[in-house]
Formats: structure tokens, sequence, C-alpha cells
């Protein structure tokens, strides 16, 4: 899953747009450094501001389970 956005959560004004992924599989080489290409399939849900980091955390972990199930992973 990715991210493209503020980090309405984190965001300092200063900082700009982020692009963030998440690899939805088992990768025991450390991706840091490569160049990848993304796809995107479909969209779960427009960036939002959570009121904790725990909140966000959460969130993100019910977004894996929707891209899982979308996926058949």
């Amino acid at each position: 899953i990715t991210n493209f956005g503020i980090r309405p959560t984190f965001h300092n004004a200063t900082e700009g747009e982020y692009f963030e992924s998440h690899v939805l599989s088992t990768w025991d080489e450390c991706l840091s450094s490569k160049h990848l290409s993304v796809d995107f399939i479909d969209r779960i849900r427009p960036e939002q501001r959570f009121s904790t980091k725990e909140e966000l955390i959460q969130r993100i972990q019910e977004d894996i389970r929707i891209a899982k199930h979308l996926h058949n992973l």
C-alpha cells in the first residue's frame, strides 16, 4: 500500500509531500536505496489526520487488511 501526500498527522509545513509504500509480502532483502516501480490499482481512502500515532497505526493496519482482501493476498 502507498501513501502520497503531506502526512497530516505529523506534517511540518516546510517538509512538503511524501511517497511512502509498504510491501505486502515477505521480503528478505533490504529495499532501502533500491529503485522500485509502484503501480496504483485501487484507492482505499483519502489521506486524513489522526489525533494520535496509535490511531494512525490502527488505521494503517485496517488499510493493509483491506488491500490484502481486495487482491487475495
